[in-house]
């Protein structure tokens, strides 16, 4: 047996790992204890990932039209396809999608880029914006960068109050990247969890208040009120959010949430009590009507507590790598007014919305889509439609490990290496972490024959369109990941002012917000420890208030055969996970967050 050490490349936590090697096979992966960020954690979705390496359904030879190709001939075949409608049509008729499995993978994103240059084509649409767009135009907005990162300081907080979030189960970053964070939140004696659901975090809470979804601006908003009015911060930008937070009364955010009032004055005394306050809000948030003033207002209520670059508050990542300089580099912009879907929504990060995608392709305005790492036949908004889009193309070529929705609909299917099985590095968020800590890992085995590296998909399709093959192929994830070593780390944060977080936009916004309460809305943030999106399941059952099942089953068509009754549901409320592709059948593309086009998951109504 041999060992090999990585960093898990399921989420953006990146955990230290050790793989063990027995006759030319990853046998276990086990947490690292000399991992100098994780120190010794991981959550189940990375030690089990053996179980995704030797499934038995890995694909692993190319096929065209369904049937099997070799690899030189499928890379000539596709390339001439994309030449030929790009010659016809333009180069913007041809798009990417790329997905979370490429979105932490730094071949895939590298050679994503030097395609998307190759083809010419502004188009590129991302998981991204199907969940947590809205942080990074706020951070954008407020600190000048969209890559400025805050931790969660549990460990040093004497009181934590989360929105929407459940990090005991699905182990974001802002645990990891605190060592002890996750063990320190079980044990947290001032924790309050504010979640529609009795979440894995709620049950270890001191306090949870159950909402309804759809009135997290109305609750953080008065609770920004509270304590504006407690602290008094001085300035002219304090005097505009201010104003902007008065009609947000304690009678308004228990109308929004269905919430006691007195649980919600319970909670802003808490607030106001604690000398190292926590507030954080998460997916849960960030997938409502407003998810990005939902985002925006919990900043600005954690530095009116004084909590921004304090102990026990928000900490700026000082991470490995300043990705900043690099966007204004390239000219990514946090929100690109200049380029927008069909629906008018701004290219986030330098991608389109993804709810754009399929009015995008049944108007004509893309013919060929190249999939990444994604999964779009299950994971987009009004999933019928989607379908039907994705089918009407004329090439879809999709990168995967697996089977999936849209490997189904695929007119090439190219078979990609795991993570234990290439060279990364975690260059693009490298910030996130609490010290200069840059991942690298070497392969632990070579992939299956028949399956290459993203990043050589990628570039040699890109040659095959006219990219310049010689720098590309010098330019690997190796290459870029030791000269990004070199590179300074960002500098360590300041807290924002009054005037940085009283932006106009998020204000007016405020202002012209009106509150709907529907019968039924459906919540989709919750997703168990072991499942992550629609790549790695089973995700847990649907659940609805047990006098809701008749009405849930009613307006959801026979859709959910296993929904099950759960008494700590509030009325009215339909949770389907994160990641069943049912919930897409329930969500449309009206509904969305008018800073970024993500979809409404959270609160879309149902009937």
């Amino acid at each position: 047996m041999t060992e090999a050490r990585l960093h898990c490349r399921i989420c953006e936590s990146a955990c230290g790992l050790v793989a063990e090697v027995v006759d030319g096979r990853v046998s276990k992966l086990r947490p690292d204890p000399t991992h100098p960020v994780s120190e010794g954690y991981a959550c189940p979705k990375g030690v089990r990932f053996t179980e995704q390496l030797d499934r038995a359904d890995r694909l692993r030879v190319p096929t065209l039209g369904g049937l099997p190709s070799d690899w030189p001939n499928a890379l000539r075949t596709i390339g001439a396809q994309l030449r030929g409608i790009r010659a016809k049509h333009g180069p913007d008729h041809v798009a990417l999608y790329l997905g979370n499995a490429a979105g932490h993978s730094l071949g895939a994103l590298l050679g994503a880029s030097v395609l998307q240059r190759a083809l010419g084509t502004r188009r590129s649409y991302s998981c991204l914006t199907l969940d947590n767009a809205g942080q990074f135009v706020v951070l954008d907005q407020v600190y000048g960068s969209a890559m400025h990162t805050f931790i969660a300081d549990y460990e040093h907080s004497d009181c934590v109050v989360l929105f929407g979030t459940d990090p005991l189960a699905s182990q974001p970053s802002q645990a990891q990247a605190n060592p002890g964070g996750v063990r320190h939140l079980f044990r947290h004696p001032n924790l309050v969890v504010i979640d529609p659901r009795r979440s894995t975090t709620a049950r270890a809470a001191r306090v949870h208040l159950a909402p309804r979804p759809g009135g997290d601006v109305e609750l953080i908003g008065h609770l920004v009120a509270c304590v504006i009015a407690a602290r008094h911060p001085e300035g002219e930008g304090w005097a505009r959010i201010a104003a902007a937070v008065a009609p947000f009364t304690l009678a308004r955010a228990a109308g929004a949430t269905g919430l006691d009032p007195a649980a919600i004055g319970g909670l802003a005394a808490m607030l106001l009590a604690a000398a190292r306050p926590l507030a954080w809000s998460g997916l849960g948030v960030l997938l409502g009507r407003d998810g990005t003033l939902g985002y925006w207002l919990t900043l600005v209520l954690q530095a009116a507590l004084r909590g921004v670059e304090a102990p026990g508050g928000w900490r700026s990542g000082l991470g490995g790598l300043d990705l900043a300089p690099l966007l204004r580099l390239t000219g990514v912009k946090a929100s690109d007014p200049a380029n927008r879907g069909r629906g008018g929504h701004p290219a986030t990060l330098g991608t389109l919305p993804a709810a754009s995608l399929a009015d995008d392709i049944l108007a004509g305005d893309v013919r060929a889509l190249v999939v990444v790492g994604g999964n779009p036949a299950r994971s987009l908004p009004a999933l019928a439609r989607a379908r039907a889009a994705l089918g009407a193309l004329d090439a879809l070529v999709v990168l995967d490990a697996f089977p999936s929705a849209t490997t189904a609909l695929a007119s090439a299917v190219l078979p990609v290496a795991l993570w234990p099985e290439r060279y990364d590095a975690n260059v693009h968020a490298a910030n996130q972490r609490p010290t200069r800590h840059l991942d690298r890992s070497e392969p632990a085995v070579p992939p299956p024959d028949g399956c290459r590296e993203d990043w050589d998909i990628l570039t040699a399709l890109a040659a095959e369109l006219g990219a310049p093959w010689r720098l590309a192929r010098w330019l690997t994830p190796r290459r870029l990941a030791s000269l990004a070593a070199l590179a300074p780390p960002p500098a360590a944060g300041t807290p924002p002012t009054g005037d940085q977080l009283a932006v106009t936009r998020f204000l007016d916004a405020l202002g012209a917000r009106e509150t709907r309460q529907p019968p039924m809305v459906l919540l989709t943030s919750a997703r168990p420890i072991v499942s992550m999106n629609t790549w790695i399941g089973p995700p847990s059952r649907p659940a609805v208030h047990p006098l809701d099942l008749a009405a849930a089953a009613s307006l959801t068509a026979g859709l959910l055969p296993d929904l099950a009754g759960d008494a700590t549901l509030p009325r009215g409320v339909l949770v389907v996970p994160f990641g069943d592709g049912r919930a897409n059948e329930l969500t449309t593309c009206d509904d969305l967050d008018p800073f970024t086009g993500v979809p409404v998951f959270n609160g879309c109504r149902l009937g």
